[in-house]
C-alpha cells in the first residue's frame, strides 16, 4: 500500500515537472517575447534662437562752432583785404558765377555754374576758371583749402526746407571728408525782389527765408559758420532792391561787389 502511494506521488510530481517545462518553452518561442526597453535617448533639442537687441549707439552730440559762444553765427569785422582769400574756394550756383566776374576778388578759387544744386553739384561739369572742366568734387580733391564758402538752394527752393535740409547735410559731410581742416562757410540765400516774390512762383521772401532758417540749423549740427548774406543785401522790407536787380533773382554788376563787401567784412 506504502509502494502504491509513493509511485503515485512521483507520477504526480514528474508531471507538473513536464507541464512547467512546456510552459518555458512556450513563452520562449511561441509567445509574444517582452523587449526590455533601451536606455532613453536623449533627443538633440534645436535651441531657440534668442534675438538679442544691440541699443543704437548714442550720437556724439555735435555742438555749433565754439569759437563764438556755440553759435554758428559770422560776426562783423573789419575788411579783410584780398590775401584773406587766398586759401578759399567759393562753390556755388550761377550767383556764385557772378561773385567770380564781378566781386573783384581774384585771389581766391571759384567752383561754380549755371544750374549747380544740391543734387548735381557731385556730377555736374563746370568751369575751374583756371581753363579746364570738372565737377566740385573732384576739384576739391585737388587741394586743401583754409576756408570754403558754400552758396547753394535757389535753384531747390521749389522743395520743401527740411528736404533741402537733409540732401545739404550730406553734401556737408561729403566736403568735409575730403577737407577736414577747413573752416566751412554756408551763405544764406540771398533776397529776392518784391516783384518776384509776387510773381506766384516758388521764389518767394518766405520760402527764402524758411531755406535760410534750415542753414541756419544745419550749421549749429555740422559745426560750420553760417553768413548772413540775406539781411545786408535786403531793404527795410526783406527784398532785393529793385534798383539792384533786372529779373528779381540775379544781381546788377555793382551789387556783386556790395555783395561781396558783406562776405569781406563778415569772417572767423
Amino acid at each position: 500500500m506504502k509502494k502504491s502511494r509513493t509511485g503515485y506521488f512521483i507520477i504526480v510530481l514528474l508531471c507538473l515537472v513536464l507541464v512547467v517545462a512546456a510552459a518555458s518553452i512556450s513563452d520562449i518561442n511561441g509567445g509574444k517575447k517582452t523587449n526590455v526597453p533601451a536606455a532613453t535617448k536623449t533627443a538633440a533639442v534645436t535651441p531657440i534662437p534668442v534675438t538679442t537687441t544691440v541699443p543704437a549707439p548714442t550720437p556724439t552730440p555735435t555742438t555749433g562752432p565754439k569759437s563764438n559762444g556755440g553759435k554758428p553765427d559770422v560776426p562783423a569785422q573789419k575788411a579783410a583785404d584780398d590775401s584773406f582769400f587766398s586759401d578759399s574756394v567759393f562753390i556755388g550756383n550761377s550767383l556764385v558765377d557772378g561773385l567770380y566776374l564781378y566781386g573783384g576778388v581774384s585771389t581766391c578759387h571759384f567752383l561754380s555754374g549755371t544750374g549747380v544744386s544740391i543734387f548735381n553739384i557731385e556730377k555736374q561739369q563746370i568751369s575751374d576758371k583756371q581753363g579746364s572742366n570738372c565737377t566740385v568734387m573732384e576739384a576739391l580733391g585737388r587741394q586743401q583749402y583754409g576756408k570754403i564758402y558754400i552758396m547753394l538752394g535757389i535753384n531747390e527752393i521749389s522743395i520743401s526746407a527740411e528736404s533741402f535740409s537733409e540732401a545739404y547735410g550730406k553734401l556737408v559731410d561729403s566736403i568735409r571728408a575730403i577737407q577736414p581742416n577747413a573752416d566751412i562757410y554756408l551763405m544764406s540765400l540771398t533776397p529776392v525782389s518784391e516783384k518776384k516774390s509776387g510773381d506766384g512762383g516758388y521764389f518767394t521772401k518766405s520760402n527764402v527765408q524758411a531755406f535760410n532758417k534750415a542753414i541756419y540749423k544745419l550749421c549749429a549740427d555740422k559745426n560750420c559758420w553760417y553768413l548772413d548774406d540775406f539781411t545786408p543785401l535786403a531793404d527795410q522790407n526783406g527784398y532785393l532792391p529793385a534798383s539792384a536787380t533786372s529779373d528779381g533773382i540775379h544781381f546788377k554788376p555793382s551789387y556783386y561787389a556790395t555783395w561781396m563787401n558783406v562776405i569781406r567784412t563778415h569772417y572767423i
